[in-house]
């Protein structure tokens, strides 16, 4: 009789835990090994961006990188963040067309945007 535990040869997702700051689970189909290790960094350290933990994984990574990784990861870092600033409105617009989630959802929008766009300005300084 077959185990009914196999362990699957695909992981469909990944975890990160640790110390610095709880569990995230990422997609496992959005990392690609020996393609492009800049943007899989940031996948997989977005979520600590900004946070305190930040400066320990920033150092962690940047000992395991190289420095042409390193510049495009500052990249991606900072597309994301804009990305947050400008995502957000297309739920702002599209509200219109719901009226019974539209102030609740035009409000989230706003507040959403604003910090990120705060945020965005303070860090790099535009």
């Amino acid at each position: 009789m077959a185990s009914s535990k196999k362990m699957s040869r695909t992981p469909l997702y990944y975890t990160v835990n640790g110390n610095m700051s709880g569990t995230s689970i990422i997609d496992w189909d959005d990392i690609t090994p020996n393609e492009d290790k800049a943007i899989d960094y940031s996948d997989l350290l977005w979520p600590y961006f900004q946070t305190k933990s930040w400066p320990d994984w920033n150092r962690f990574i940047t000992n395991i990188t190289d420095s042409e990784n390193s510049e495009r990861l500052n990249i991606y870092f900072r597309a994301k963040l804009f990305d947050e600033a400008i995502d957000v409105l297309a739920d702002y617009i599209e509200a219109e067309e719901f009226k019974e989630v539209k102030d609740l959802t035009q409000e989230r929008a706003k507040r959403f945007h604003f910090k990120a766009y705060h945020e965005y300005k303070e860090f790099y300084k535009t």
